[in-house]
């Protein structure tokens, strides 16, 4: 399948989703040229009728003449305002499950691409297709037809004049082409740049802090000025090539009408054509003449619009884990499904989450080199607390991103319940919380960013949910309340608050599953020892995992794991570990001695 086809096979879903519109508009493209005819007509018989000096028929002229012109005017106007409705119409859509796509890729693909390439692609890209669903795929349509309606009135007219019109076409042809292959590659190079500039735009914001305390706010400008010089340059030059390719174009239109006056002028002379029909002839020499000249420029727009489609759609080819989903039409009503609230009480699901988590011989590498991951087996029966604890890069927050189904295992296999994560990671996301160390907050206020743990979630439900993860006393003495708008990522909160806010979250969302990364690292005591009383309800008949780099803190979980270097190396409760006096007796000496005198250490509540 052709590169050209291959896009068209996603841009037709949604082509025909306002095929109405497309109607429209294809029936004013042949009324458009209707009326350009019908006007050339207008000029060569008001010309004749004026040379002849018959007063009654300039009359009748004019006004059918300035109803032909009322007629373009509305046929002008109802084309370019069809036109835009439908080219909008369709990349909302695109937009719509572009987004929808996004947000559910796996982890693998934000290791491999740039965030800031993402949003040139939903902004940028989306923004340029306009030429592959509008203006010049309209005009690939549009400009053969006028030049072929043009020659045919003109060889009515003069057959001999008309071949002679027609053989300055190709001149005008290779003009444009030449000048079309340098505006494509002009163009892709454009794009490439632009998507690096936005790329450093996004790095900069995201990370203004580190940029500020390094002082490296005059070298992040220069990198900045450097690319924007970049991309101005290209502009630069791609404003030379439709310049040239402008002007040739016009020298050889007016030297075409030049040669058409002329050579009529002659005709006229010896009586083979009319003053009328040379009026005519020059007239419409530029519809015969411009499709040529404007055809290569539409096909070099065409071709761009394209490969801003091609990069939207490698998002919509893209692999989920272990399998592919739907095709992009239905991208945006599945991920609506993946929001909904769960219902714990669906014997299906409760019935299929007693049998508990199981990871079978998981062999993990985010490189496909180094192993993250050895063969590890582990069952986590259903409501027991968990804790996985080993020295930093042991290979806990990787195993708790393969049991959220971020990554798929190279080797081995994750039941949850009785469904492999490969085959149901997004209905089985439903009936899990995560609680990460650096909790993320989306822009907007305190109440939206808790009300997402349950979409529809009342005000008492947002408020119980706040009070028990022990935010709300903060959250009171705001002047906006739960009005308060966080900032981008919860700039105008504390690292405690946060996380209290994400705590509220899991809370409120009252799924069956709880993964805790840390979870309460950023609180104070006080707060830590009350919200510690809220997890311990939470906690309550639910399947608890927990990662733990304070060992006091996990010492009343049921099991805890032991890793290093990517393998589990030892099990059992924490008096189990201690008598064995392996790697956990050897860290919990480590980190007491480390912690002796202090007072903050609170332990997991007792089941």
């Amino acid at each position: 399948m052709t590169r050209e086809k291959n896009v068209f096979v996603h841009l037709l879903p949604y082509i025909r989703r306002y095929w109405l519109t497309y109607l429209f508009l294809s029936v004013l493209l042949m009324a458009g040229i209707a009326d350009g005819l019908l006007f050339t007509w207008f000029l060569q018989r008001i010309t004749n009728a004026a040379v002849a000096g018959d007063g009654e028929q300039v009359r009748f002229f004019f006004y059918l003449g300035a109803a032909l012109v009322l007629l373009m005017v509305a046929v002008q106007y109802l084309n370019v305002y069809l036109e835009s409705l439908a080219t909008n119409q369709v990349k909302a859509s695109i937009a719509d499950d572009l987004f929808a796509r996004i947000v559910r890729l796996p982890a693998s693909y934000y290791d491999r691409h740039h965030t800031g390439d993402l949003v040139s692609r939903i902004t940028q890209d989306v923004g340029s297709i306009s030429g592959a669903i509008g203006g010049s795929l309209l005009n690939l349509i549009r400009q053969p037809l006028w030049a072929l309606a043009a020659f045919l009135y003109l060889a009515y007219i003069n057959w001999p004049l008309a071949l002679l019109a027609l053989l300055l076409g190709p001149a005008t042809a290779m003009l444009a082409k030449q000048y079309g292959r340098l505006l494509r590659r002009n163009g892709q190079r454009i794009q490439s740049a632009e998507g690096k500039r936005i790329e450093l735009i996004n790095d900069s914001l995201s990370g203004q802090l580190v940029i500020r305390t390094l002082g490296l706010a005059a070298h992040t400008s220069k990198r900045f000025k450097r690319q924007n010089r970049d991309v101005l340059e290209l502009q630069l030059k791609e404003g030379k090539h439709k310049a040239g390719l402008q002007a040739g174009t016009f020298g050889i239109s007016v030297f075409a009408q030049m040669i058409m006056l002329c050579a009529g002028s002659m005709m006229i002379v010896h009586n083979r054509l009319t003053i009328g029909e040379l009026v005519a002839f020059v007239s419409l020499t530029q519809g015969l003449i411009s499709p040529f000249s404007n055809m290569a420029n539409t096909w070099a727009g065409f071709q761009r619009s394209l490969a801003a489609a091609e990069r939207v759609f490698q998002i919509f080819e893209e692999d989920f884990v272990n399998r592919r989903h739907a095709d992009a039409e239905h991208a945006g009503e599945q991920y609506a499904d993946s929001l909904r609230t769960p219902n714990t009480n669906d014997p299906i699901h409760a019935e299929d989450l007693q049998a508990g988590i199981r990871f079978e011989h998981i062999t993990f590498s985010y490189d496909g080199n180094q192993a993250a991951l050895r063969n590890v087996q582990l069952h986590i029966p259903a409501g027991q607390t968990v804790a996985f604890v080993g020295p930093s890069g042991a290979g806990k927050t990787t195993l708790f991103k393969l049991a959220l189904g971020l990554y798929p295992p190279q080797a081995g296999e994750i039941r949850i319940g009785e469904k492999p994560i490969s085959e149901a990671a997004d209905d089985l996301h439903a009936y899990m919380s995560y609680v990460p160390q650096d909790p993320f907050l989306f822009s907007g206020t305190i109440r939206d960013n808790i009300s997402i743990g349950k979409i529809g979630a009342s005000e008492d439900e947002i408020v119980a949910a706040a009070k028990a993860a022990h935010a709300h006393p903060f959250i009171a003495e705001l002047p906006q309340g739960y009005d308060t708008a966080v900032g981008e990522r919860g700039i105008k909160l504390s690292g405690g608050q946060k996380q209290r806010i994400a705590i509220a979250r899991a809370i409120l969302r009252n799924a069956p599953i709880l993964l805790l990364d840390e979870a309460t690292s950023a609180l104070d005591s006080e707060s830590e020892a009350a919200i510690q009383l809220a997890l311990k309800a939470l906690m309550k008949d639910r399947t608890t995992l927990v990662i733990a780099h304070r060992l006091s803190t996990v010492m009343d979980a049921d099991l805890i794991v032991v890793m290093d270097q990517g393998q589990i190396v030892e099990t059992g409760t924490h008096r189990e570990l201690m008598e064995k006096k392996g790697l956990y007796f050897r860290l919990f000496q480590t980190q007491s001695n480390a912690y002796a005198g202090t007072t903050n250490s609170i332990h997991i509540p007792q089941m």
